[in-house]
């Protein structure tokens, strides 16, 4: 069976991939997901967060878990996820983008969000920033990342949101060297997401030459909206390397 380490993206914590962790590991698989520093449970300052605090996390877990793992990451852990992998070939089998942002090498998250995203646009116009953290609307956060949800269950999703440090945001990722081109990649693309709109995340796959597509008609929070398709997904994943 397979292993898999799911990293959230802005805003969110480990708590947004609890549904589909508990189907992997009903079906046999190992599922762990991380709270990235200053998300979720983690104590930091997001403040003091950069892009390097998040690879180290990444890493230190794939290192605790050891042996193949599938690294999935969604939206802005798909930029986390690139960032970590540099020279751990022999520790990730595949790469999972979930309506993430992919860079090339030396973007920043705001090079490819500028990039590919056109104006006017939903995320700059949901989003306070304070000092070095970006604070979503409370009142924007459903049509940002929920507007296929269960209503009853939104207030609890947008009670878990935190500031988003913004460093780790205007910091270029290396991806150029041969061992993170050898991963193998596949992008589960949203087709009604608002957020990183479809048009976006096809631009981004274009570019970084990523041809295992699979789209789910969901909006950005496929975790929430159709979590059982996606654990069917990504369980197909084992049952496809295996034959």
């Amino acid at each position: 069976m397979a292993q898999f380490l799911f990293v959230h993206g802005s805003w969110h914590g480990s708590w947004c991939w609890d549904h589909v962790v508990k189907g992997l590991k009903a079906a046999g698989h190992t599922a762990r997901a991380i709270d990235l520093p200053g998300h979720g449970e983690d104590s930091r300052d997001p403040a003091d967060v950069t892009l390097a605090h998040y690879g180290a996390a990444i890493r230190a877990e794939l290192s605790e878990m050891g042996g193949s793992v599938i690294l999935v990451g969604h939206s802005m852990g798909g930029f986390a996820i690139s960032a970590a992998c540099r020279d751990l070939a022999n520790h990730v089998s595949r790469i999972v983008y979930i309506a993430a942002l992919v860079p090339l090498h030396n973007d920043t998250l705001v090079d490819v969000k500028e990039r590919h995203i056109p104006e006017p646009r939903l995320l700059d116009v949901s989003v306070e920033v304070e000092g070095l953290v970006g604070v979503v609307k409370p009142d924007c956060a459903h049509d940002l990342f929920y507007t296929d949800c269960n209503p009853e269950q939104t207030g609890r999703f947008i009670g878990n949101l935190r500031p988003e440090p913004l460093m780790p945001m205007l910091t270029p990722v290396q991806v150029a060297d041969k061992s993170f081109a050898a991963i193998p990649k596949m992008y589960v693309e949203c087709t009604k997401d608002k957020t990183i709109p479809l048009g976006a995340q096809r631009g981004m796959l274009r570019d970084a030459g990523i041809t295992d597509v699979i789209s789910l008609q969901s909006a950005h929070s496929p975790f929430f909206s159709m979590p059982d398709r996606l654990i069917e997904i990504l369980g197909a994943l084992e049952e496809s390397r295996a034959a």
